[in-house]
């Protein structure tokens, strides 16, 4: 039956997509449920959970409020709390029970806000939707909610990096890999959005002269802060020498006001290669592959959004059980790039090559301690990878 899932475990919801993007703002962030969805985040959506600290918390929303709808049981935790903690603001979002109350997550920000004196946002989440979704909420209600009106300061090449958690980018090494390679390049990050960086960082944003959206989930924050302050963005990922020197040509590109023109890929009549994972990510890969390796052929796929101005003929978005089996056991593929756990459940006894591709938000804690990083030199230097690759050309 298309659509169901049947194998596979549940992929990470829209908020925990909000809750990675704000754990490390020093925030208060309140899941509005009864304590199984903030359970599910916490235990299997977050590796930063038992390494580091954050203010995260559950309603515990009880049955009278489920049934009478008492949102003053749910302000008086927060004010109570409160006395207690010093957090920079608030985030509220919910879960599929307070969906069905049809909870008004806006004004109870703002009873929050009017007694605190604190910013409180909030996330209309249901648990119902993906994670990309929260992502996509939680960076757009950071710039609308923080960052001042004009944009004032700017440093000469400088950048801020967008759309930036574990459920992506599995941990705090690949993400300063990526920082490793724009400074060696002559490049200042300004900001991350949102590991390895606090909320006074991401204040000031708009001193950097170009976004960098690293996922698609930052790609309407990207926009919105183009169109609100004029600043520039690229979308892109920076995978091995070539695909890596491109993006940051295409950076400089997009300060200095130029168009950019990248190089067409290579024919093929075949396809050859199949990357599963998130879209702009398997991008990068695929861009690597097609400019360090000569490779054509390649398709890219996500079970999750993807953004039809970076799709090719031959990709696919939202992709279910049903696409998978068929697509990891087709002939028209000869190597598989994914996430180990879709390898294992769909393609392990297909006669193929496989790559892994880390992904936390489909394996949760099975991608967290991998050693793979998806950026720049490293991902064709694992043992076995790069063999695998030859074999499929």
């Amino acid at each position: 039956m298309k659509g169901l899932y049947s194998q596979m475990p549940t992929l990470s919801p829209d908020f925990s997509g909000v809750c990675s993007t704000l754990f490390e703002l020093d925030g208060t962030v309140i899941i509005h449920d009864a304590g199984g969805c903030t359970g599910t985040y916490t235990g299997y959506d977050e590796p930063r959970w038992y390494d580091a600290k954050s203010r995260m918390f559950t309603s515990n929303l009880d049955d009278v409020e489920a049934v009478l709808g008492t949102d003053e049981i749910l302000l008086d935790k927060v004010f109570s709390a409160d006395e207690y903690l010093d957090g920079k603001f608030f985030a509220l979002m919910g879960s599929p029970s307070p969906m069905v109350l049809g909870t008004d997550y806006k004004a109870l920000c703002k009873l929050i806000s009017n007694r605190t004196g604190k910013p409180a946002m909030s996330f209309t989440t249901k648990g119902t939707e993906l994670y990309d979704e929260g992502i996509s909420k939680a960076l757009l209600g950071l710039a609308k909610t923080f960052l001042p009106q004009e944009r004032t300061d700017v440093i000469p090449n400088s950048v801020n990096l967008l759309g930036a958690t574990p459920l992506d980018m599995t941990n705090q090494h690949n993400v300063d890999v990526i920082c490793d390679l724009l400074t060696a390049d002559g490049f200042t990050v300004q900001s991350v959005w949102a590991m390895g960086n606090s909320l006074e960082e991401i204040k000031g944003s708009l001193q950097a002269q170009c976004n960098v959206a690293l996922t698609a989930s930052a790609l309407k924050t990207a926009r919105y802060l183009e169109r609100e302050y004029n600043m520039p963005y690229v979308a892109g990922s920076f995978t091995g020498t070539k695909g890596a020197s491109e993006c940051m040509h295409s950076i400089r590109a997009a300060i200095n006001g130029d168009s950019f023109i990248r190089e067409a890929p290579p024919d093929s009549e075949d396809k050859r290669i199949l990357i599963i994972g998130e879209q702009l990510v398997a991008n990068g890969i695929r861009r690597s592959l097609e400019l360090d390796q000569g490779m054509g052929g390649v398709d890219v796929a996500t079970l999750f959004s993807a953004d039809d101005a970076y799709k090719r003929e031959g990709d696919a978005a939202h992709v279910d059980e049903e696409w998978l089996k068929a697509a990891l056991c087709s002939d028209n593929y000869c190597t598989i790039v994914c996430d180990r756990l879709l390898w294992e459940l769909f393609a392990e006894d297909a006669n193929k090559n496989f790559y892994e591709l880390p992904h936390v938000a489909v394996s949760s804690r099975l991608g967290w301690t991998s050693p793979i990083c998806p950026f720049g030199n490293g991902f064709f230097s694992v043992s076995g990878q790069n063999e695998a690759l030859a074999d499929g050309k």
